[in-house]
């Protein structure tokens, strides 16, 4: 039985699995599928309800399509992904898996220590075919935007809320999220013809979907853009930051609520998570602003 919230399935294979869609012309004696009569669907399920992160050790390029497959299957189930990591040699074998068990615990405390630690959590499919921004694959909403604003000073922070002002718009949101997190998921939407991202968390409970709940976590984005520029201003560096704007949004139809900020394109790094993980690979000053912080 598995106890603890770090689970991790280390799987090495040289060769697909049993079964035509696995693989591109491999030699298979049982090409219609496995023949114990197991489903790859009903596997991988079992994996999301006990929560354990499935790492697949590739050996060869043969097993591209059915790990291909098997990351549909868990983007249908809840969103995740096969986490695939390249074994070049048997000595790199135990460096892997320390990795990938560091990874997950690292995750696994993340979000313990969130404040939806123990919350159910809503399990929805990923499409990320809402980033080719089309509006016709869109759904077109009224709703009300609630724009963030802290008019005091770092001394103020303590003692004073940040302020909302309110906007009727329409905005064009798709129908699935592009991107899952630990705690959210991420949805493409246009507004006033600029690309956004909106966000809309994974709990259940009805609290989490209310303004009081995301004006809170909105806060705390403004609050650290201040806190930063504070920290340049004493180093008097030519180094900077730049914070997105994170506003509130509710549609009005569902009256679901979002966070919504700035659709920014390109490869992104994860220097730091809520459980005190450090990227230090590469040298940044954002380490710097969390300690300062």
């Amino acid at each position: 039985m598995w106890s603890n919230m770090s689970r991790v399935l280390f799987h090495i294979g040289d060769a697909p699995c049993h079964g035509k869609q696995f693989h591109i012309d491999a030699q298979d004696s049982y090409p219609s599928g496995d023949p114990r009569g197991l489903k790859i669907t009903d596997l991988l399920k079992n994996l999301t309800e006990k929560n354990i992160s499935y790492y697949f050790a590739e050996i060869n390029k043969s097993t591209v399509k059915m790990i291909d497959e098997f990351t549909k299957v868990l983007n249908s189930l809840d969103g995740s992904r096969v986490k695939v990591v390249n074994l070049n040699s048997a000595e790199d074998l135990s460096e892997l898996v320390s990795s990938s068990v560091s990874s997950t615990i690292t995750d696994s405390k993340s979000q313990s220590l969130h404040c939806l630690a123990g919350k159910s959590l809503k399990k929805i499919s990923v499409d990320r075919s809402s980033l080719a921004w089309k509006i016709q694959n869109m759904r077109q909403c009224r709703a009300t935007l609630y724009k963030a604003k802290f008019n005091g000073e770092i001394d103020d922070i303590k003692d004073q809320r940040i302020q909302l002002t309110e906007q009727k718009v329409v905005i064009y949101l798709a129908e699935k999220p592009f991107a899952k997190g630990a705690i959210r998921y991420a949805y493409a939407g246009i507004l006033n013809g600029s690309k956004f991202v909106l966000k809309k968390t994974a709990s259940l409970d009805p609290y989490h979907n209310t303004m009081k709940f995301y004006t809170e976590m909105i806060e705390t984005q403004l609050i650290a853009k201040i806190l930063a520029t504070k920290y340049f201003d004493i180093l008097k560096i030519d180094k900077n930051i730049k914070f997105v704007d994170v506003n509130l949004i509710q549609i009005e139809e569902t009256g679901e609520y979002y966070s919504i900020e700035e659709f920014i394109p390109g490869e992104f790094v994860k220097w730091m998570n809520n459980a005190g993980g450090l990227n230090e690979d590469i040298y940044s000053c954002a380490l710097g602003i969390r300690f300062f912080n």
